[in-house]
């Protein structure tokens, strides 16, 4: 078990992994050079002052001139300095005298060779030295990259990466020794084909026109793009890697054709300090007014952004292949096309399983999906598209136009199909649903059978938002459920279990449809409280309003380690609609009432799943935290399991609490709070010595005066605008 660890490195990329692993409870101690004679840990000092942590305590400023002897006490040191051979070779040739005997050593470089960085080591160094690569920021891109050399020792090995996985949530892909790895490798070769791409268009094709194309439909790529990728790396960042891939990466590698097709452009603009969003300009920026501007290319001049026409298609192939006035669309084709060929060209030379390469991409890159997989989204003319437009040798996979994903597994270079395996304690969602149909489906949801009697229920929604498609779906959940399974779990892959209610709703539907809205709600969340067989929900990102309400009734809760779960319908304007008042005043009968009312009034949210005990949300002797989002839903289906050996529903209660506490409170409210806060007291009031129904009916009847109340739908409109509270 590794408890001590040691970075080298405070800069961006070594302040955020020391910030992972002190925050995931361990002792860490960072180190950096000494560029001031009065404060040697000036450095690191600087860094932990800015990091967002739990308990700086856990942390350790130190200098490589006077504090290496202190590695000698540490279980894992990770090297994070610049990206440049002979100076990381020079560190651990001042470092490896230092190292325990077991203390293992990683570098997080992104492109570098393990084989070259360990040349110069002895074996009882390379044995036991490895590159973890963290891709940025690790708080949000759980991918960790993992090389390891033939010779090195299988069991430090599987320590650093039990590690990784359990305690810090890394999602580990196995690398082969490659320069970029994978992520890196095809990522850059994306970024650099899209440059070379403006570069030599004779259209009118602009960066934003190709950005604004890549997030349509069915492609789906984050809002960046590429060229506000390029300025959220950095371009220097960016020319460092790509000019290491450059000069490691065989001569007649297609990376070297298309990222040496024109580099001055970008060399120009790192001259004049456009550097991306670190200098405030790159090849987008604000000019003084606040225009959003793009960057001309051919011109160097900037021009405002104007709104994107983006194509309404789910198909993929017509997408890319019909003239529809859209100037990007050619550029994009060529893009993609070229990055899938590159892709399935190197399959075999930098990844261990051909699946990691999507993977890879989905959370390194954040793409919906990867390249292997836009390859089968082009349909049944897949292979003519790419025999068309693709640069370079056609890999073989790519030319018998068969799908690369399969029941039967995925396609090798070969022509057969390699079985896709699955650890039943690790897996996502989509991966056990790939080949299946939904039991019951909708727009707004799914029920999925993943075995032993257990169902999963997904939002499919907009943002997973709640509307009455989603409770049409999960009362149809229900009744299936009961004829036919023995227990459901709600959950899904994406960042956010769900934002609530769709609150649009709120304000275009007349009062008496909201009320009828609500009451469908409740009934439906009730309806799954006191189902036959046992639901644990497993909320991760932000859960809140109504997707904390849902989770409320369930008979377990399995959350994500970074879960923001909370009642938050204050900053709408209203109070809790759908049951939360009434759960929450169940969990409060032998507490402090003031402690709910603060959390509802204040629309506090979990900092992370811990947070969900102390405010009485999640059960100490029943819930569950996982640590690693592949696990999550294992976990949860796991929890459901054990819940359903001798389920017995939960029978109606009344509520007690003591009101005393109430003459104390002391709340600092302004405005319209305190009109929000008067109402949520009457409710309490009157609900205490009740029954749940009319807890209900109260939460209704406050609910629907405050929709009525103009302030509300002023909350309401500027929470859809700003995506803030409005206090007025």
């Amino acid at each position: 078990m590794l408890k001590k660890i040691a970075v080298i490195g405070s800069g961006l990329m070594g302040g955020a992994i020391t910030s992972l692993i002190a925050n995931a409870g361990f002792e860490v101690i960072l180190l950096d050079i000494v560029i001031d004679q009065n404060d040697k840990n000036k450095l690191a000092k600087k860094a932990i002052e800015k990091m967002k942590i739990l308990d700086k305590d856990s942390i350790s400023a130190g200098n490589i001139e006077d504090d290496l002897d202190k590695l000698n006490k540490v279980d894992w040191v990770i090297e994070v300095i610049i990206e440049n051979l002979e100076l990381k070779q020079e560190l651990y040739k001042k470092i490896t005298p230092h190292l325990g005997k077991n203390t293992l050593i990683s570098s997080n470089t992104s492109t570098i060779a393990l084989k070259e960085l360990t040349k110069n080591l002895p074996y009882n160094i390379q044995e036991r030295f490895f590159i973890t690569h963290f891709f940025n920021p690790p708080k949000y891109l759980r991918l960790l990259e993992f090389v390891e050399l033939e010779n090195s020792n299988k069991e430090y090995s599987k320590t650093l990466k039990d590690f990784c996985y359990e305690k810090l949530g890394r999602d580990i892909i196995e690398c082969n020794d490659t320069p970029g790895f994978i992520a890196n490798r095809i990522g850059c070769f994306f970024l650099a084909r899209g440059i070379h791409e403006i570069i030599r268009s004779d259209s009118k094709v602009t960066i934003c026109d190709i950005d604004s194309f890549l997030q349509s439909l069915p492609i789906s790529m984050p809002k960046t793009g590429i060229f506000g990728l390029l300025d959220l790396i950095g371009l220097d960042t960016f020319t460092a890697i790509a000019d290491t891939l450059r000069k490691t990466l065989p001569t007649d590698d297609l990376f070297n054709e298309v990222y040496g097709c024109d580099p001055q452009i970008i060399k120009g603009m790192i001259n004049d300090n456009c550097l991306g969003n670190k200098t405030k300009s790159g090849f987008y920026r604000k000019d003084l007014s606040d225009n959003h501007q793009y960057l001309d290319i051919k011109s160097g001049l900037y021009f405002n952004v104007k709104p994107q026409k983006i194509p309404a298609t789910k198909n993929l192939y017509t997408l890319l292949t019909t003239d529809n006035g859209n100037p990007a669309t050619t550029a994009v084709r060529n893009i993609l096309i070229d990055t899938i060929n590159y892709t399935s060209t190197i399959i075999d030379e930098i990844a261990k399983n051909a699946t990691d390469i999507d993977l890879a991409m989905k959370l390194g890159y954040n793409w919906k999906y990867g390249p292997l997989e836009l390859f089968d989204l082009l349909g049944k003319h897949k292979s003519v598209l790419v025999n068309d437009y693709a640069n370079g040798k056609i890999a073989q996979m790519l030319k018998s136009n068969k799908s690369i994903y399969t029941s039967d597994g995925i396609l090798t270079n070969a022509g057969n199909y390699r079985p896709i395996l699955q650890n039943e304690d690790r897996w996502y969602l989509y991966e056990k649903t790939k080949y299946a149909k939904p039991v019951v489906t909708n727009a707004s949801g799914s029920l999925w059978d993943i075995g032993d009697g257990i169902v999963c229920f997904e939002f499919t929604s907009k943002r997973n938002t709640l509307d009455l498609s989603t409770m049409k779906i999960l009362n149809d959940a229900i009744n299936v459920t009961t004829k036919h399974f023995k227990g459901m779990i709600i959950g899904n892959d994406q960042n956010n279990f769900s934002v609530g209610a769709n609150i649009k709703l709120f304000i275009n539907k007349k009062p008496e449809e909201v009320e009828k809205f609500i009451s469908y709600g409740q009934e439906t969340f009730a309806t799954l409280k006191f189902a036959p067989f046992p639901v644990v929900s497993a909320p991760s990102g932000y859960a809140v309003g109504g997707g904390c309400e849902i989770s409320l009734h369930c008979d377990g809760i399995c959350a994500y380690l970074d879960t923001y779960l909370g009642l938050v319908e204050v900053n709408i304007g209203v109070i809790p609609g759908w049951g939360g008042c009434k759960e929450m005043l169940l969990r409060f009968k032998k507490l402090n009432i003031n402690q709910l009312i603060n959390q509802i009034m204040s629309a506090k949210l979990s900092i992370t799943a811990n947070d969900l005990f102390d405010m009485e949300i999640m059960k100490k002797n029943r819930d569950k935290i996982a640590l690693n989002k592949r696990s999550h839903l294992p976990m949860a289906k796991e929890l459901c399991l054990s819940l359903a050996k001798k389920y017995t529903p939960p029978k109606k209660q009344k509520i007690v609490i003591d009101l005393s506490p109430i003459e104390k409170i002391d709340l600092q409210l302004n405005g319209y709070d305190k009109i929000i806060f008067n109402d949520l007291i009457e409710l309490i009031t009157d609900a205490n010595n009740n029954d749940e129904e009319y807890a209900l009916e109260l939460e209704r009847k406050y609910f629907i005066k405050l929709i009525k109340d103009n302030k509300t739908r002023e909350r309401i409109k500027y929470m859809l605008t700003n995506s803030k509270k409005l206090d007025n």
